[in-house]
């Protein structure tokens, strides 16, 4: 661990390339939002391994809490990969095959080869996935009408980040009872006039 790296200093910018290939800064990676930065020995280490499955565990709720989860690790691409899908490491796009058995394996061959073309087509073609907006998140008609029906809660739900107004409408949008949308709404009324996001303390 470099000398300077230590509590109350600012982590360097680091670049360095993704699962994907793409070269990525840090600061790119978490754009305005907070970040869990994790510094992984590798694949190879059983505690980082352990350690990895616990923090996808509790992605969702970095996730609502509008937090970003990132680990730098001295695996190659081949085995980052092979990583992220044995610890179940969340993608905007791809899919997952889990199999119990060589049997199982070779039952599915024929998916399986259909869907290793598709990847090379879609390599060589040189497609790539939309990044999620949060004009594309889902706006709960309650959260709708009370926006339309005080300017002043609409203008303060408006100046919260991306990261903040995603994690509130994943919340509202949860509920499956318009009421308790409603009340989820109002009681997130206060600290979103005051620029928090939910489950952000003072």
């Amino acid at each position: 661990m470099r000398a300077d790296i230590v509590a109350g200093t600012v982590f360097p910018d680091y670049e360095l390339t993704d699962h994907a290939g793409k070269r990525r800064t840090l600061s790119e990676l978490q754009g305005p939002d907070p970040m869990i930065l994790v510094l992984s020995r590798g694949g190879y280490c059983p505690k980082d391994l352990r350690q990895a499955e616990g923090l996808v565990h509790l992605y969702r709720e970095m996730e609502v809490g509008y937090s970003r989860l990132v680990t730098i690790s001295t695996d190659n691409m081949l085995t980052t990969n092979e990583y992220r899908t044995g610890v179940g490491a969340q993608v905007h796009a791809g899919r997952v095959m889990k199999f119990a058995s060589a049997k199982d394996i070779t039952a599915k061959a024929a998916t399986i080869k259909a869907y290793v073309r598709q990847a090379i087509a879609v390599e060589k073609a040189g497609l790539r996935m939309k990044r999620k907006k949060t004009s594309d998140s889902p706006v709960p008609e309650e959260l709708r009408e009370r926006l339309r029906s005080d300017p002043r809660f609409k203008r303060a739900f408006e100046a919260l980040t991306p990261g903040r107004q995603r994690s509130y409408l994943y919340h509202f949008a949860a509920a499956k009872q318009s009421a308790t949308r409603v009340a989820r709404i109002e009681k997130a009324m206060p600290a979103i006039f005051e620029g928090r996001g939910f489950l952000e303390r003072r």
